[in-house]
């Protein structure tokens, strides 16, 4: 390799697996690019910002970049501390580089200074497995109260533009949770171990309720899922990277190439992928970069939260867990709740019939429901046949369940034969009508099928439906 300023016979410290070899020119070091390529690259002195001495590896920071130097590459057992010793003596030798050192030592100070447990990201991640476990002793009606939908919060439950980032899809293996959880935990490390506690918790509070409100925006969807967060992670990373990198010790740092490279994939999969919440995702990560500048606009705050970021950060606390308690005592089922919200759904004009369908079903059969529980319930449950043209046999059990509780057996039983027509190969709906004839105790309902049959043309029924958006 030859170029200006370049001795012909470099310091080399060889490397493993014909990897080459690390050395020390006059003006700068020549090393690998990535650990996942044989590709080289030159970083001058003058440009390094920091290095991390691991027990596993050494971390060249600069820049543009962070590189890793596993010290099991190295063929010598010692090179890798002989290369560290090596390199500082050549950067004190350049113009300005006992400095430049210097700002090296400040950088490894705020490194190794104790940090206060990483909270923020921990915490959210544990709420997530939570909402998670709940979901599953709850029951789905726990993830139709929880997800987001513009619709429905336009109708009052203004409670979903917060919970939907911490409810997940679910049956079966949680990886959508899974991949959430360890992007928070992950991220956030670096995000949190930069900004502290505080300034993290405004990025993510930031961060999810704009990536739930673009979703509504773009709608309609069931929008639901922590990864809006989790880009709003990324884009504070990002501000980090590219506008205060000089202060950023090597260890919290994503190396830059991997870091965008991961971003646009999966920007590039929210794009095409039907179920995957590209708007969401950027919306959370512009957010996230907002957020980043404002509590990081200076370079690192590493002095206590700001009086103003406190309080911002209290009245975010606040809303999450109103937004909870709202959410929790729609749930519960108390009466006044349950039919206030009934007929704010009855009262506009855009829900889609899916909805009007769920909640008239939830009514029915959570608890006791009152007279006036009832009434409001069955006035769902009608519209949602009405708009589904009688075509949906599911639709038509919630109808006939509400008739039949409401005292009008013979209307449940016509009722119901229309879903049997409809659906001649589900039991559930059979036994629905024993039951409605009295062959079945009033209140011995059967098991509700988990995958049952549809109408012959679903396309048509379900085109005012909402489709379900990860996020």
């Amino acid at each position: 390799m030859s170029g200006p300023g370049l001795v012909t016979q470099p310091i080399e410290f060889r490397l493993r697996g014909g990897r080459g070899s690390v050395a020390l020119h006059e003006s700068g070091i020549r090393h690998p690019a990535s650990v996942f390529s044989r590709r080289e690259t030159f970083t001058d002195y003058r440009d390094i910002t920091h290095i991390a001495d691991g027990a596993q590896s050494l971390r060249l920071a600069n820049s543009r970049s962070v590189y890793i130097l596993p010290r099991s590459w190295f063929t010598d057992p010692d090179g890798a501390d002989r290369l560290l010793v090596a390199l500082r003596g050549r950067i004190f030798r350049q113009p300005g580089g006992s400095e430049q050192l210097q700002r090296m030592n400040d950088v490894e100070r705020l490194s190794r200074a104790s940090a206060a447990p990483l909270l923020a990201t921990r915490i959210l991640a544990f709420a997530c497995v939570v909402a998670y476990v709940l979901m599953w002793l709850r029951g789905p009606i726990f993830f139709e109260m929880g997800f987001m939908n513009d619709v429905l919060v336009d109708a009052g439950e203004t409670w979903r533009l917060v919970t939907a980032n911490l409810v997940h899809w679910y049956p079966g293996f949680p990886y959508h949770l899974a991949l959430n959880v360890l992007g928070i935990l992950a991220l956030g490390s670096f995000t949190e171990r930069a900004l502290g506690s505080g300034r993290t918790w405004f990025v993510l509070a930031v961060s999810g309720l704009v990536a739930t409100w673009v979703s509504g925006w773009v709608g309609p969807v069931k929008a639901f899922g922590a990864s809006g967060m989790v880009f709003g992670l990324v884009g504070a990373l990002l501000w980090l990277e590219f506008r205060c990198v000089a202060e950023l010790p090597a260890g919290w740092r994503v190396p830059r190439g991997l870091l965008l490279g991961a971003l646009a994939v999966d920007l590039l999969i929210g794009a095409v992928v039907p179920f995957v919440g590209g708007a969401a995702h950027v919306g959370g990560l512009v957010a996230g970069v907002g957020a980043g500048a404002l509590v990081a606009r200076g370079g690192l705050r590493r002095e206590p939260t700001p009086r103003l970021l406190a309080l911002t950060n209290a009245a975010t606390l606040a809303l999450v867990f109103l937004s909870v308690f709202a959410m929790g005592r729609a749930l519960v089922g108390d009466p006044g709740v349950l039919a206030k919200r009934g007929q704010r759904l009855l009262e506009h004009a855009d829900v889609p019939p899916v909805f009007l369908n769920n909640y008239a079903w939830f009514i029915a059969t959570e608890g006791q429901p009152d007279p006036r529980e009832v009434d409001v319930a069955l006035t769902l449950a009608e519209r949602a046949v009405e708009a589904t043209e009688s075509l949906d046999p599911n639709s038509l059990d919630t109808l006939a369940e509400l008739q039949y509780l409401a005292g009008f057996e013979e209307r449940a039983v016509k009722t119901i034969e229309r879903a049997i027509q409809l659906a001649p190969g589900v039991g559930y709906f059979r036994e629905q009508k024993r039951r409605f004839t009295g062959e079945r105790e009033w209140d011995d309902r059967p098991e509700e099928p988990q995958d049952p049959e549809l109408p012959m043309e679903p396309e048509r029924l379900y085109d005012e439906q909402a489709p379900a958006i990860s996020v």
